[in-house]
C-alpha cells in the first residue's frame, strides 16, 4: 500500500461519515460509522452483500431496489461520479434514507467505488409529515364551503379548489401565476389598477405587523372565465411560508340587491320631492281659493250691510200697513239668513267673539259710528259701546291707545 493509499485508509476509518468500498457491486469494505449507522457489529455482516440487500424491495420511486443499485453503479463508473438518494433498511429494521455520494478511485491497482452516506431520516421524517399535513389541509381546504386560492411568497399560485373552479371556471393552468390572475380577472386597466393598488396596501399592512392573522375584507368584480361579471369578497390570510391563503365569497346577489335598494331609495327620494312640490302647489291653490271666497263673502257681506240693510231700516221706519210691515221684516229675515254663513267664518277667524259682536266688527270695519251701528241693528247706543267693551277686551286690546276701526283694517285675521 503506497503512501496516498494509507492516507485515504486512515481518512475512510476515522470519517465522522459512514464510507464503503464497493467492487462488482458488491461491498469489500466498510467504516465503523457505516457499522453504527446500519446497527451490525462486524464487517463481515455488510462485506459482500449488494446495495440492494440492505434495502426494501423497491425504492420510493416504485421501482426495484435490485435494478437500481447495479444502475447507480454504472453511472458511477461511466461518469465517474453519482449522486442520488436511497433508502436502506437496517439490520434492525429501521428504515435508513441516505444522501449518497460515489466517487470511482484507484484503490491498490484497481478501480473501485467509493461510497459516501449522509443520514437524511430525519429531514425525509419531516417532509413526509409536513406532506401529510399539506395533503389533509388541502382536504380540509378542497371540501370547503367557500372558494380558496394559494400563493406562495414569489406569487405563484399552488393550488385552487373545487368550489373557485366553480366560482371563476379558472383552473390552476389557467393561472399560474398572480400577474396572469391579475390580467385574466380585471381586463379593464383603469379598474385593475384600483385593485392593484389595494393589494399593495394589503401587502404593507402584514409587512408592518407580521402578528396580522387575517388581512381586512375587500369587494371587487371579477371577470370569470365565461366573461361573467361577479361581485367577489376576499380574505386574504398570510401562511408562515410567506404566501397567502385566499378565501373567496361570491356576494353578487347580495350587491346585486343593495344596488337595488339604493336605485329604490333613490326613486323614493325623487317622489317625495315631487310631492313635496305637488303640496306645495295645492296650499297655494287651497289659499287662493280660500283668501277669494273670504274675499268675496267680506264683499257681500259689506254690500248687503252698506247698500240694503240700510234701506230695509228706512222702509221700517215709513208707516206701512201691517201686510206691508210683513213683508218688509221678510224680505230682512232672509237677508240676514243669508249672509249668516259668512257671520259665522267672521266668528271663527274672531276665536271667543258672539254673533252681535261680530255683526258690530263688521260695521266697524265699515266705518260705522255707534249712532250708525245702534240704528242698523235696532238696538241702543249704550249696547254698542258694551259690545265695543268687550270687543277690545277679547281682542286684547283693553286700556291700550288703540283705535278699534285702526286695528281691525289691519288684523292679519280680518284679510
Amino acid at each position: 500500500m503506497n503512501e496516498a493509499e494509507e492516507r485515504f485508509k486512515i481518512l475512510f476509518e476515522r470519517s465522522n461519515d459512514p464510507e464503503l468500498l464497493i467492487e462488482d457491486y458488491r461491498f469489500v469494505d466498510c467504516n465503523d460509522r457505516a457499522l453504527e449507522i446500519m446497527q451490525c457489529n462486524r464487517k463481515e455482516q455488510l462485506i459482500g452483500l449488494r446495495p440492494f440487500s440492505i434495502s426494501p424491495g423497491l425504492q420510493p420511486d416504485g421501482r426495484y431496489s435490485s435494478e437500481k443499485d447495479r444502475e447507480a453503479i454504472d453511472v458511477a463508473l461511466d461518469k465517474g461520479v453519482n449522486h442520488f438518494n436511497w433508502v436502506h433498511r437496517t439490520f434492525g429494521g429501521d428504515k435508513l434514507w441516505t444522501d449518497v455520494s460515489l466517487i470511482v478511485i484507484p484503490f491498490k491497482g484497481r478501480n473501485v467505488v467509493h461510497a459516501k452516506w449522509r443520514d437524511i431520516t430525519r429531514e425525509k421524517q419531516l417532509e413526509e409529515s409536513l406532506q401529510a399535513q399539506t395533503e389533509r389541509f388541502l382536504a380540509i381546504i378542497d371540501n370547503a364551503p367557500f372558494a380558496a386560492v394559494l400563493v406562495d411568497a414569489g406569487g405563484k399560485w399552488t393550488y385552487v379548489n373545487s368550489r373557485f373552479r366553480q366560482l371563476s371556471g379558472y383552473d390552476l393552468y389557467d393561472i399560474p401565476d398572480e400577474a396572469t390572475w391579475f390580467l385574466k380577472a380585471y381586463p379593464d386597466p383603469n379598474y385593475r389598477s384600483t385593485v392593484l393598488e389595494e393589494r399593495r396596501r394589503e401587502v404593507e399592512r402584514f409587512r408592518h405587523n407580521p402578528l396580522l392573522r387575517q388581512g381586512r375584507e375587500y369587494t371587487f368584480t371579477i371577470t370569470c372565465k365565461d366573461r361573467t361579471p361577479k361581485a367577489v369578497r376576499f380574505i386574504p390570510v398570510p401562511l408562515p411560508s410567506g404566501g397567502y391563503l385566499k378565501t373567496v365569497i361570491d356576494v353578487t346577489e347580495k350587491e346585486n340587491m343593495k344596488v337595488g335598494l339604493l336605485r329604490a331609495q333613490a326613486r323614493l327620494v325623487m317622489k317625495s320631492a315631487q310631492l313635496r312640490g305637488v303640496n306645495a302647489t295645492l296650499k297655494v291653490l287651497l289659499k287662493s281659493r280660500h283668501d277669494g271666497q273670504v274675499e268675496m263673502e267680506s264683499s257681500i257681506t259689506d254690500n248687503i250691510n252698506r247698500l240694503v240693510l240700510p234701506f230695509v231700516e228706512e222702509l221700517k221706519r215709513c208707516h206701512h200697513d201691517a201686510h206691508s210691515m210683513a213683508c218688509v221684516e221678510m224680505i230682512e229675515g232672509n237677508i240676514r239668513n243669508i249672509v249668516s254663513p259668512f257671520m259665522h267664518d267672521l266668528t271663527t277667524r274672531y276665536d271667543g267673539l258672539t254673533v252681535r259682536e261680530v255683526q258690530i266688527i263688521d260695521l266697524v270695519k265699515n266705518g260705522k259710528s255707534t249712532k250708525e251701528i245702534a240704528h242698523t241693528l235696532r238696538i241702543s247706543q249704550s249696547a254698542v259701546n258694551f259690545h265695543r267693551n268687550n270687543i277690545r277686551r277679547k281682542l286684547g286690546i283693553t286700556n291700550k291707545r288703540i283705535n278699534l276701526p285702526t286695528y281691525l283694517s289691519h288684523d292679519p285675521g280680518s284679510e
